[in-house]
């Protein structure tokens, strides 16, 4: 490490998509020189930006590197938006690190196409050699994964823990938040509280959700200490919730809510044991049989590893 390098984390995406967070604070705390540019807080990027150019960089990101401001308007009112792609044209770092925000999807086809332009490709999960073409691969784990998913050991007559994961959250703000409630209510009805995504303006919904006596757990959650800390979660639509409760080796009970093609839905999260897809009423009562001992809570394998803070930071400094 030379004294005067820099340690640039970017995240720039649709609501929680930089995941980066903690491994800037684990270097942090050893005094690596780090600055951080989180879209989601940042104003005026490009102020921050500039006093950069010709100073010894290393650059990491987690966002989607074909989108630039133009595609996230809606969601950042700010004119000082800058992309991953215009970081790198303007910086010039000595190495780009790219670590990926979604399991389901770790690389989209459209930013496959700029993964030659990183060094090294940090992978939460083992089969994604085939990136190799691009870039050297390094398995690292899942970022928001800190520790191993014990298996349930639910007993019928004991409390069940039961979460759910809200997702598709702008189509739940399109329909409004007495649908939403109206929707969701035999769960609220049996006292499942509901983690929704961090996403702008989403306090509002969790107050209303609040006033009608639902139990919630906060946005900002780490949704791997949820899944941790219950037996079952339940999601919706095609999150990536359900592939890394899954892939933890939880039951999962994933929604049938109508906001994709139900075939579609239907298909997320083939060969993995543990998760189905159902309609809610289905749910339900699945829910009261598990409750009633006449279906045991499902375990899976743990796939996904927690994240090598240690690794990681080796790949980045050397």
């Amino acid at each position: 490490m030379t004294n005067n390098r820099i340690y640039l984390f970017f995240g720039f995406g649709e609501g929680s998509e930089y995941v980066l967070h903690p491994l800037y604070q684990y270097m942090k705390d050893l005094n690596y020189n780090c600055i951080e540019i989180d879209m989601m807080k940042q104003q005026n990027a490009i102020d921050v930006i500039k006093p950069l150019r010709g100073k010894d960089i290393i650059f990491i990101t987690s966002a989607h590197l074909f989108m630039d401001k133009k595609n996230f308007s809606p969601y950042y009112q700010d004119d000082g938006i800058i992309s991953a792609l215009e970081i790198i044209e303007y910086l010039k770092p000595k190495k780009c690190i790219y670590y990926p925000h979604d399991l389901v999807t770790p690389v989209l086809s459209q930013d496959s196409m700029w993964l030659s332009l990183f060094d090294v490709f940090l992978s939460p999960l083992p089969n994604l050699n085939h990136l190799k073409r691009y870039a050297e691969v390094v398995e690292v784990g899942w970022i928001k994964k800190q520790k191993n998913t014990p298996p349930s050991h639910y007993v019928a007559g004991e409390d069940l823990r039961v979460a759910f994961a809200m997702s598709s959250i702008g189509y739940y703000f399109k329909k409004g938040y007495d649908f939403t409630y109206e929707f969701w209510k035999p769960l609220f009805d049996e006292g499942i509280g509901i983690k929704l995504p961090f996403w702008p303006n989403v306090i509002e919904f969790e107050s209303y959700l609040e006033k009608k006596g639902v139990n919630i757990f906060p946005s900002h959650t780490n949704i791997l200490d949820l899944i941790h800390s219950n037996d079952i979660i339940i999601t919706n639509s095609t999150t990536s919730v359900t592939i890394e409760a899954g892939l933890s080796g939880r039951m999962v009970l994933n929604v049938l809510d109508n906001v994709v093609p139900r075939q579609e839905q239907l298909s997320y999260g083939i060969g993995i044991s543990s998760i189905s897809s159902l309609p809610l009423e289905d749910c339900m009562k699945t829910i009261e049989q598990i409750k009633a001992g006449d279906m045991p809570v499902r375990n899976a394998p743990e796939f996904i590893l927690p994240f090598n803070f240690e690794l990681a930071t080796k790949i980045l400094t050397v």
